[in-house]
């Protein structure tokens, strides 16, 4: 699956950090609830689905663990602790700012972290980024046999060395 970015905020961002020479980084929680992972599912008006981990853009006042535990609050309204680095992955995605073409260089960092307890916050999703009109999102936990039914790009556009770091985690914890 070919990432992309949509929301006109984000593209903004991601113009002004590259004019500074500046990655986007991205922190992105792999959270295991008895035996589960703590997923967002979506689903498309077309039919197909793919599935994001809870975690999103690093602010610049903040480390990666800080973002990762507002993030997935946020997201999924869970309350986490960052325990372990697990890996980082590197991709570009080319985009359009007032007319100008450029590559956004960006970093996803994958931690595993310890699920504490679900926030009493009854939003899901806080911002405009889970209201779209051609896709539905759903929180879901997923079983090592539903990860494995899965293609990397269909979790969160994993590559496939961070996918198989994710099952080797969940096969230790069996």
């Amino acid at each position: 699956m070919a990432r992309n970015e949509t929301n006109p905020e984000k593209i903004k961002y991601s113009y002004g950090l590259t004019k500074q020479g500046k990655f986007f980084r991205k922190a992105r929680a792999i959270v295991i609830k008895d035996g589960k992972l703590l997923a967002i599912r979506i689903d498309y008006n077309n039919g197909k689905h793919h599935y994001l981990l809870p975690g999103g853009g690093v602010d610049d006042n903040e480390t990666i663990k800080d973002a990762m535990v507002r993030e997935t609050l946020e997201e999924y309204n869970a309350v986490v602790v960052p325990t372990q680095y697990l890996d980082k992955q590197y991709y570009n995605i080319p985009l359009e700012y007032n007319g100008k073409k450029f590559v956004s260089h960006r970093i996803d960092y994958y931690y595993i972290c310890e699920f504490k307890n679900f926030s009493n916050n009854t939003e899901f999703g806080i911002g405009e980024e889970f209201k779209k009109d051609d896709r539905t999102y759903t929180k879901v936990e997923l079983s090592l046999e539903d990860v494995l039914k899965e293609k990397p790009q269909n979790l969160n556009s994993m590559c496939e060395r961070t996918y198989k770091k994710l099952v080797f985690y969940m096969k230790t914890l069996l």
